[in-house]
């Protein structure tokens, strides 16, 4: 017999900037961000990438990263 997993929820607003909670849930298909070292801006894209891949089964992400 399987036994089932608590699901542990989790606020959007509790792990990312409030700088970046209103670009969250928008449409935009391309977003550019700006901010200092230690901005979170990759740990933003992460989480919104991981978000959209399991919010549309049909859906399909690139992130890009400028390196200089």
């Amino acid at each position: 017999m399987m036994q089932k997993k608590n699901k542990k929820q989790v606020r959007i607003s509790e792990i990312i900037i409030p700088k970046y909670l209103p670009i969250f849930n928008s449409r935009i298909k391309h977003i550019i961000l700006t901010s200092g070292r230690a901005g979170t801006k990759s740990s933003f894209a992460a989480i919104r990438t991981v978000y959209q891949v399991i919010a549309d089964p049909h859906g399909s992400m690139v992130v890009l990263r400028k390196r200089e």
